[in-house]
C-alpha cells in the first residue's frame, strides 16, 4: 500500500487524535521525512490535514476525492486481494483500458477507476452515461483460471459485492435484476459488465466493469433515463464519499471472490427481482418463456419453461419488463 494511503488510514482511524510525525513514522514503518513529504502532498491535493503546534497532524474530514491513495486508504490490512488502484481523470472506457493492459501482462488485482468515460458502455454495446465527479466507474482485472462454465459466477460475485459494500455504509436495501443490474427503490442504480478471454476451456483473464450512480442529481441524467434511474444521493438525501464506497466494494469483492460461492449465490437469490416471476428471455438462439426459479451453481439463471422443462440460461435479455 502506498505511504499516503497508510497515513490517511491512520489519521482517519482516530479523527479526534493528533499524530506527531515521529509517532506516525513509527506506527507505519516510515521515516519522519517521508511522513512530512506525503502529508504535504496530501494537503496540496486537497485533503484538510491541519498541523497543531507541539501536537501533530489531524484530518478534519474525509473529502470526496477520487484518487488512488484515498481509495486504498479505505481497504483493510491483510485483504485477500491487495488491490492496486489507478485513477484516470478521463478515459474511453475503463473496461477497454484494462483490456489494453492485459496485453501488457498486467497481473490480477488491478482496480482501474475513471472520473469520466467518453465511451462508457453497458451490455449489448449500450451507451453508459458517466459524468465526471458524481459516480463510480471502474473495472477489475482478474485471472481466475476457472473453467469457462463458471464465467457467470463472476457477475454474481460482483453483484453480491456491490450490494454488500453499499449496505455496509447505508441503511438501504438493494436489489439485483438479472443478469447484471443493481436496483434501489425500484430504479436502476448501476450495472455490471463482465468480459473474459479464454485459453482452451479455462478463463485466462476477466474484466469486470462496474458503474454506479452515487452523487447524481436529477439534472445529471439525460431525459430518456430520468424516469428509470436513481442515485444513492437521490435516494438517501446525502452526499457520499465515493472512495469510501469503492473501498467497501473492493473489500467485499475480495472476500467473496476468494471464499465460498454459496454466499454470493444465496445473497443473489434473496435480492433478485427476477426470480419467482414469469419472464420472456431473448437469447442468441431464440426466446424462452417461463418462470425464473433460481440461480445455478455455475451462475446461470434457471427457468422452468411453459412445457415444464428446466432451462439453464447463461446470457440473454428479459424483454417483458
Amino acid at each position: 500500500m502506498k505511504p499516503a494511503s497508510l497515513i490517511l488510514r491512520q489519521l482517519r482511524s482516530s479523527p479526534t487524535q493528533t499524530w506527531h510525525e515521529d509517532s506516525l513514522a513509527h506506527q507505519l514503518a516510515l521515516s519522519p521525512e517521508m511522513v512530512r513529504q506525503e502529508i504535504h502532498a496530501l494537503q496540496q491535493g486537497g485533503f484538510p490535514i491541519v498541523e497543531e503546534p507541539f501536537y501533530g497532524y489531524r484530518l478534519l474530514h474525509s473529502p470526496d476525492l477520487l484518487i488512488a491513495e484515498n481509495i486504498e486508504s479505505y481497504l483493510p490490512e491483510n485483504i485477500a486481494i491487495p488491490w492496486r488502484c489507478l485513477v484516470y481523470r478521463e478515459t474511453t472506457s475503463t473496461n477497454d483500458r484494462v483490456n489494453q493492459l492485459i496485453e501488457q501482462s498486467e497481473k490480477e488485482g488491478l482496480a482501474l477507476f475513471a472520473e469520466s468515460q467518453t465511451q462508457g458502455r453497458g451490455r449489448l454495446q449500450r451507451v453508459w452515461e458517466s459524468q465526471a465527479g458524481v459516480g463510480l466507474w471502474f473495472s477489475l482485472l482478474l485471472r481466475p483460471y476457472w473453467s469457462i462454465a463458471w464465467t457467470n459466477r463472476l457477475t454474481v460475485i460482483a453483484a453480491a459485492a456491490v450490494v454488500k459494500g453499499l449496505e455496509k455504509l447505508s441503511n438501504e436495501k438493494f436489489q439485483i435484476k438479472w443478469p447484471n443490474d443493481i436496483f434501489l427503490r425500484d430504479k436502476k442504480l448501476g450495472g455490471i459488465l463482465t468480459e473474459t478471454k479464454v485459453n482452451g476451456n479455462q478463463i485466462y483473464s476477466a474484466v469486470i466493469g462496474i458503474g454506479l450512480n452515487i452523487n447524481h442529481t436529477l439534472e445529471n441524467f439525460s431525459e430518456n433515463i430520468k424516469p428509470l434511474a436513481t442515485s444513492l444521493s437521490q435516494a438517501t438525501g446525502q452526499h457520499w464519499i465515493r472512495a469510501e464506497i469503492a473501498g467497501a466494494i473492493l473489500t467485499q469483492f475480495s472476500r467473496l471472490y476468494t471464499g465460498n460461492f454459496e454466499e454470493s449465490q444465496t445473497l443473489w437469490q434473496e435480492r433478485c427481482l427476477t426470480l419467482k416471476r414469469d419472464v420472456i428471455v431473448q437469447t442468441a438462439t431464440g426466446k424462452i418463456e417461463g418462470r425464473a426459479e433460481t440461480i445455478a451453481e455455475d451462475g446461470c439463471l434457471m427457468i422452468r419453461d411453459n412445457n415444464g422443462y428446466l432451462q439453464w440460461v447463461n446470457s440473454g435479455e428479459i424483454i417483458n419488463t
